[in-house]
């Protein structure tokens, strides 16, 4: 199944920006499901092989073939041709990444066009592919940028300076996942289950905890707004109008972040800033450090500079 940024750009139309990634999720059969731990490494890695086989009998020069979680997580770098010049913000190669996990929420077919089609008026090369439903990329893409920003290293070697990425994604994914009433439960499921990644760094943080510090590290790091100009703003063909900017600080939160009960940990998203909307329930003033400092009852202010992102794409 077709996922992740690229997903949004070409199956979903959600963002506008280039990317040089592909994601994927395996369909899961019942007969796989039912194998063991090592038959499914197994099955995986055969599959791993004959995946990178097939690419490269296409044409694509295979550069890198890593794997992770007993083959469950699978990534392919390849280089392919070009007659343009390379661009700063761009990786000199495709990375494809497959997961092997069941999809929590229903999936849709969509079809795929290329730009060429797509502004000739010409039927889409790819009549129907399966995706992810874009709120399960928004889970995926909260989780795997809060732990990714919070055991980041800059000085290690192969630091990717792209995750920013998954910040203007979010922004724009803010209003769709929002109106799902599983976004809550699935964002804390998943940020939960990536409790390995990055080392196991972050297993004794219940979400709330993470995403408070994912808010703080963002503030502080003023390295971010860099990064965010250049890989994400030399890679968008919005508009200015739409482009969401990185804006700090600002008056009011508008950017795309956790919500948290104070008696529940659950996952939502913040008013959209691109509608003016002023309303912040308790749950989203709970997100932040500050709010354990006032009571439960009490409505805390959110400091001026508490702002990721100005959403810019326009509500569906």
């Amino acid at each position: 199944m077709f996922s992740g940024g690229t997903s949004l750009l070409k199956a979903h139309g959600l963002i506008q920006r280039f990317s040089e990634e592909l994601d994927f999720k395996l369909i899961l059969s019942d007969a796989f499901l039912e194998k063991s731990p090592g038959q499914k490494r197994s099955a995986l890695s055969a599959f791993k092989n004959g995946l990178a086989d097939a690419w490269a009998a296409a044409g694509f020069v295979i550069t890198g073939v890593e794997a992770g979680s007993g083959n469950g997580f699978i990534q392919i770098d390849m280089d392919y041709p070009t007659i343009l010049d390379g661009h700063d913000a761009l990786r000199p190669h495709i990375q494809a990444e497959i997961s092997a996990k069941p999809t929590p929420l229903a999936t849709g077919e969509r079809p795929l066009a290329s730009f060429v089609h797509q502004y000739r008026g010409l039927e889409p090369e790819i009549t129907a592919i399966a995706c992810v439903d874009p709120v399960e990329t928004a889970a995926d893409k909260l989780s795997a940028f809060c732990w990714r920003v919070l055991t980041r290293d800059r000085e290690r070697v192969g630091d990717d300076p792209t995750i920013v990425r998954h910040l203007h994604d979010l922004a724009a994914l803010e209003a769709t996942a929002s109106a799902n009433a599983q976004f809550p439960a699935l964002a804390e499921e998943t940020i939960m289950a990536d409790s390995h990644r990055g080392g196991g760094a972050l297993e004794g943080m219940l979400p709330a905890q993470r995403m408070a510090a994912l808010v703080e590290h963002l503030q502080s790091d003023t390295l971010y707004a860099d990064e965010y100009a250049r890989f994400v703003g030399g890679m968008a063909f919005a508009t200015e109008q739409k482009f969401p900017h990185f804006r700090k600080p600002s008056g009011r939160w508008s950017g795309f972040a956790g919500r948290y009960r104070p008696n529940r940990v659950g996952t939502g998203v913040f008013p959209c800033g691109s509608c003016g909307s002023q309303k912040m329930p308790n749950e989203i003033r709970s997100l932040h450090p500050m709010a354990a400092k006032r009571g439960r009852n009490r409505q805390p202010r959110l400091p001026d500079d508490a702002i990721l992102v100005e959403p810019g794409y326009p509500h569906n």
